[in-house]
């Protein structure tokens, strides 16, 4: 995986909303990155293989601290351009029992996600290596909104400390298909309880345009959540 720094910036604007991003600086960051994997690719005798780009980004004071459900509670920022597909991700989805409903909805609608209960949960996967081995099956989790504030104990603390953190959803709004898209194809900003920020957002084979895209996005989307806003950005 690659990680784009976000140290450009240009002007003075202390608006929150006045991305300080140079575009020309990201795309040759991305064409760089780009230039780096394929050789890598090519020297391992790997043909286009597909790399996850992430967004690091540094504030210069430590977050407030959140309690509660707040504090394991991951936010969906949407992309211009999804940077996977819904049908070649691993997904995983968390729910509240009974789970046939939702495994109903995902064979209407064509989605091919793993559908896990609490009670199942709570039964098969104590042990840690279960866990380990259910956090290394899947490349993304979603869970039922309902459920959020039972997973950090169902779950347990090295699968919080991973980028797969649970992200929660409607799964009973229509269009099932159309939402878990959105969500595998965005970028998740997880909690933090330090001042560094990592964020996939694109993919190595997207073209340049549309990944610098999503980087800007995120970077703007980010920036305007964070207290002093770029004045607080390293």
């Amino acid at each position: 995986a690659g990680a784009l720094p976000t140290a450009a910036t240009t002007g003075s604007s202390t608006e929150p909303s006045a991305c300080r991003l140079e575009r020309a600086q990201v795309e040759r960051a991305l064409e760089a990155l780009s230039t780096y994997v394929s050789s890598k690719n090519s020297a391992g005798g790997l043909i286009n293989e597909d790399s996850v780009i992430s967004v690091v980004i540094s504030t210069k004071r430590m977050p407030k601290t959140s309690v509660g459900a707040k504090a394991v509670k991951p936010r969906l920022l949407s992309l211009p351009h999804p940077w996977r597909d819904l049908d070649s991700t691993e997904v995983c989805l968390i729910v509240k029992d009974p789970q046939r409903a939702v495994k109903d909805l995902c064979a209407a609608e064509r989605i091919g996600a793993k559908v896990i209960g609490v009670e199942k949960l709570k039964k098969k996967y104590v042990p840690f290596e279960a866990r380990r081995k259910l956090r290394a099956a899947f490349d993304f989790f979603g869970a039922d909104e309902r459920v959020i504030p039972l997973l950090p104990k169902l779950l347990g603390s090295e699968f919080y400390k991973s980028n797969k953190l649970p992200l929660p959803l409607n799964l009973k709004r229509k269009n099932l298909r159309e939402h878990l898209q959105c969500a595998v194809g965005g970028a998740i900003l997880r909690p933090t309880a330090g001042t560094c920020l990592s964020l996939q957002c694109a993919s190595s084979t997207q073209e340049i345009a549309d990944a610098a895209d999503n980087v800007i996005t995120v970077v703007e989307k980010v920036v305007a959540r964070t207290r002093g806003h770029w004045e607080n950005v390293q």
